[in-house]
């Protein structure tokens, strides 16, 4: 389909096919991979400057990594059969007698991007598997449960990774079918204010629904409760702040860095989009801004501390 304009004269331009039209075409294609839909999906996420949806959209795409596990979707935690590796008869099943020890050990959070997924999808069957190795914390516990283990992993079927990418597909279906009911279009990948407008509520709504908790919101929800008399964020200096803290993490106690690096990813896209939403990027601060005061005696933990502060 596409729209056309009035001219002046009477006549009629033609325009480009409306970008959510085009998303929804590519998900009901089921030879158009799901990473590939995603990269749609970011385009309109970023146009319409919604940054729940763009943090998970890059989480599908570029992979889980460092994110808390309660951060993940209900979708990306799968339970699977855990397996200790002896030196002498290879990979066995093991079990434990406390079965909530057993639900947590056989829980593995599928945290490679759905590119990654679909990869490993194609060069499988139908009756595969795939195996998830433990992280070395749980490994280390592991290890004095099952003194003769040298090694642990949790299996899982081709079938539980097929779910994760349908469940991606029909996440993005339902958004999609939300804001065209909303008759949000996006001519020529451009969406108008009332369409920005329209699309963010649509999305939040969306998002708070069917994804959950998208980003750190624990230290977020308490920033913007203290910060409600401040309406205003100066992006610019935000951004500048963020470049100066990617810039000297490096010097950051390896622990706090970690533990810092999803609030800083997740500030960064935020800030990225063309309409950044300032409760989100002011929450990503004081979770940024939180970490670092627990650290002592660092020089770049106080003056992240210090410069925050100042801009919030």
């Amino acid at each position: 389909m596409c729209y056309s304009t009035t001219m002046a004269d009477g006549s009629k331009q033609a325009t480009g096919s409306p970008i959510v039209q085009r998303l929804l075409r590519d998900i009901a294609d089921p030879s158009i991979s799901v990473a590939a839909i995603l990269r749609v999906a970011k385009i309109v996420a970023t146009k319409l400057g919604h940054a729940q949806a763009l943090i998970w959209i890059n989480r599908e795409l570029n992979g889980y990594g460092d994110t808390p596990a309660e951060e993940y979707p209900d979708y990306r935690m799968l339970v699977g059969s855990f397996r200790a590796f002896d030196p002498y008869r290879g990979w066995l099943p093991a079990g434990f007698n406390n079965p909530e020890v057993e639900r947590r050990a056989s829980t593995a959070p599928a945290n490679i991007s759905i590119g990654s997924i679909e990869h490993d999808l194609r060069d499988r069957d139908e009756n595969g598997c795939f195996s998830m190795t433990i992280g070395m914390e749980n490994k280390a516990v592991l290890l004095k449960m099952f003194p003769d283990a040298s090694d642990f992993r949790v299996e899982l079927t081709t079938g539980q990774l097929y779910a994760v990418v349908d469940r991606v597909r029909n996440l993005l279906l339902d958004w999609a079918l939300e804001l065209d009911h909303a008759g949000i279009a996006g001519v020529d990948m451009d969406f108008t204010a009332k369409e920005q407008q329209e699309g963010r509520a649509v999305t939040q709504q969306f998002f708070n629904g069917n994804v959950g908790v998208v980003g750190n919101v624990s230290d977020q929800a308490t920033v913007t409760n203290n910060q409600k008399a401040t309406s205003t964020l100066n992006i610019d200096a935000a951004r500048s702040l963020l470049e100066q803290v990617r810039q000297f993490a490096p010097a950051l106690p390896d622990e706090v860095r970690a533990k810092m690096e999803p609030a800083l990813r997740d500030a960064e896209a935020a800030i990225a989009t063309p309409s950044p939403d300032v409760d989100a990027v002011r929450g990503f601060l004081g979770s940024i801004k939180a970490i670092c005061e627990g650290v002592v005696g660092n020089v770049v933990a106080s003056g992240i501390v210090n410069q925050i502060g100042t801009l919030l």
